[in-house]
């Protein structure tokens, strides 16, 4: 009895810590299995409604992410990473994807998906300690643990469900959208798959999800209440004017794109780069459409073939501009040498001038992404024009790993610091810091995480092993004692 209870006690810190195991690689799981859609303009539409809608209900630190699937699904993580599929995401009106992704940020502002994890834990305990109870001996008792917990992890409650289903309308409705266009999602997923049955996804909108058909009419007399008595909605973003200088020219093709998911990402949905409206993806079809494996929910899964998904036309609202700005990219000396023929690899730095139209302020930002590689330094130059309309693909042929992507990226998010703070933002104070792990050399930034949330960028200027000495791009000047400093990408 004695040895069954130590194989318990094993069992069950084995479990805690797969459990902590699943919370850590489920998010790679998924991109590994399914893929990441790389589509500009899908993406784009994501960003803007998700972050807007992140702003309303004071959500900071919530990442998007669109995997490959035909499933009309989403789910959130407890770290408030949101997945969509690529159907939700193309086939969705703007409105429909709203409540979608507000529903999803009602159960990490909640913490449902944390709620999980601990019934699982309970869940395997109690298995246990039955069949512990029932003169089980190592097999059964770990038989026991499973079944215990697979019956109480992965599904929220009801409860849960109702005020996540709450959540969207209410938020969709603060950002301007029809509340009664919640009631069209439920239509969609009513017309794919009925009420609700085996044949559904299991993770998402489809795991233990109350009747689709009562959803339907739950959300539909929200609606109608919310059309009485409207909510506040939401200030509509600032508009940021882009020219590009004349050496930037090779780089029209993509920087405007770029720069609007990152505004999106980085300003919290308070400000958006004004482009033409509205933005459709590039005429081919390998990049403005995208295959995904056969429906999950298939009958006949054998001689199910993959989907075509259309692309997406993205409608950006003309707003006001508040800021204009101007965008230049120069080679760099790797290193910091002293000129191109010293330096050892390549570099790139991207100069972000911009002037607050209101005040007169001006200001400038300055970010330098490099490689020990002698490489191509234009993003076309290295990986031709197609690749240019995508991101991250997971294939390491697409636009966010090349320096001039890198470098404005980083201008980007020093430029967000100013657009939140109304104004200048000053990082000229010197700072100095001990790498966590791995070296740098001058001209590399440093990530400043905490608790798992990068909460600033310092460009090393003197390295002397792990020492370094450098200045804020963006971000806090003040460490704490559990702060981790690890090499940027």
């Amino acid at each position: 009895m004695r040895h069954d209870l130590r194989m318990m006690v094993r069992f069950l810190v084995l479990g805690l810590l797969l459990l902590v195991a699943m919370a850590v690689f489920a998010e790679e799981s998924i991109e590994r299995k399914y893929g990441l859609d790389p589509d500009f303009a899908t993406n784009l539409r994501v960003e803007m409604i998700g972050h807007r809608l992140a702003d309303a209900d004071e959500l900071p630190n919530i990442n998007f992410h669109i995997f490959k699937s035909g499933e009309l699904n989403a789910f959130a993580m407890p770290d408030g990473n949101i997945y969509i599929t690529s159907a939700m995401a193309r086939l969705a009106t703007d409105a429909e994807l709203a409540f979608v992704i507000g529903h999803e940020m009602t159960h990490v502002k909640e913490q449902h998906s944390n709620s999980l994890q601990k019934q699982a834990m309970g869940g395997a305990l109690l298995g246990a300690l039955l069949a512990a109870a029932l003169g089980g001996k190592g097999d059964s008792i770990r038989m026991g643990a499973d079944l215990g917990q697979g019956l109480t992890y992965g599904h929220y409650s009801r409860g849960d469900e109702r005020r996540a289903d709450v959540g969207g309308v209410r938020l969709m409705a603060e950002l301007g959208y029809d509340p009664k266009q919640a009631a069209s999602t439920m239509q969609r997923l009513l017309d794919k798959y009925g009420r609700g049955d085996a044949n559904t996804p299991v993770i998402g909108w489809f795991a233990d999800h109350p009747d689709t058909k009562d959803r339907k009419d739950r959300v539909t007399k929200l609606a109608e209440e919310l059309e009485k008595k409207p909510l506040p909605v939401l200030p509509p973003p600032q508009g940021i004017e882009l020219k590009l200088d004349a050496d930037t020219d090779h780089a029209r093709g993509w920087v405007s794109h770029y720069l609007a998911i990152a505004f999106a990402v980085y300003c919290q949905g308070k400000a958006e780069l004004q482009m033409p409206t509205p933005y459709t993806s590039p005429a081919e079809a390998e990049t403005a459409q995208i295959a995904v494996p056969p429906s999950e929910s298939a009958k006949d899964k054998t001689k199910a073939k993959e989907e075509q998904l259309p692309g997406v036309s993205v409608e950006i609202p003309q707003v006001p501009a508040a800021y204009r700005i101007e965008i230049a990219f120069h080679q760099a000396p790797a290193g910091r040498a002293a000129s191109l023929d010293l330096a050892k690899g390549t570099g790139v730095e991207a100069t972000l001038r911009w002037t607050q139209l209101a005040s007169g302020f001006t200001g400038t930002c300055t970010a330098v992404a490099q490689t020990i590689k002698s490489e191509p330094w234009m993003a076309n130059e290295k990986l031709k024009i197609p690749a240019l309309y995508r991101l991250d693909d997971g294939k390491d042929q697409n636009l966010e790993g090349t320096l001039e992507a890198i470098a404005l990226r980083r201008v980007a998010k020093m430029f967000s610091e100013v657009v939140l703070a109304n104004g200048p933002v000053d990082h000229s104070a010197p700072v100095s810091l001990r790498l966590s792990e791995s070296a740098v050399r001058p001209g590399d930034d440093v990530l400043v995480i905490r608790k798992g949330v990068t909460v600033a960028e310092v460009c090393a200027e003197t390295v002397e092993k792990r020492n370094i000495t450098g200045h804020v791009l963006w971000g806090t000047h003040v460490w704490q004692k559990d702060d981790k400093f690890v090499p940027a990408d």
